[in-house]
């Protein structure tokens, strides 16, 4: 091995532990977006207060339906009686995504798929309706309304 070569050993000891220590913090940041793929967007709250956003890279448009999902933040006033109306299992709730699916003509909505997950981020449980047919209209001024302007708009400008 050449004289020139740096090797760890022959470091000082600060100069090591500052480089793995920049190498610590820099390195979650960098990869935390790209990992996750994630893009939640508010887009309003919910007739309980609830906080509603929507996964900007998750709009997915088919034919005439548009997919997306959205995750509801439970107020904190709301989810003593949340979690008491859906019992033990559901004690550290904390958060609800689903998979919505929206038909853009006649302005009507399904939820295909709901995750309910606990405050330290794993899942308490997963509901998929694979067969599902069941549209409701979407109500002028809801929520609804507003998530179903963001997506259809989109499909319009394509």
């Amino acid at each position: 091995m050449s004289s020139n070569c740096i090797r760890w050993l022959d470091m000082p000891q600060r100069m090591t532990f500052l480089i793995l220590g920049l190498f610590l913090i820099f390195f979650p940041i960098v990869t935390a977006g790209t990992v996750f793929g994630e893009d939640w967007q508010y887009y309003a709250d919910d007739s309980e207060g609830n906080f509603l956003y929507y996964d900007k890279d998750s709009i997915a448009h088919r034919d005439e339906v548009t997919e997306v999902l959205q995750k509801k933040i439970y107020e904190r006033d709301n989810l003593f009686r949340i979690r008491q109306k859906l019992g033990e299992k559901y004690a550290t709730l904390i958060e609800e995504r689903s998979l919505l699916e929206i038909h853009c003509p006649k302005k009507t909505f399904q939820v295909r798929a709901v995750d309910s997950y606990r405050s330290d981020g794993n899942i308490i449980d997963h509901i998929y309706h694979k067969f599902l047919r069941d549209w409701k209209k979407v109500q002028p001024t809801s929520d609804m309304e507003h998530l179903y302007r963001i997506c259809c708009k989109k499909k319009e400008k394509e």
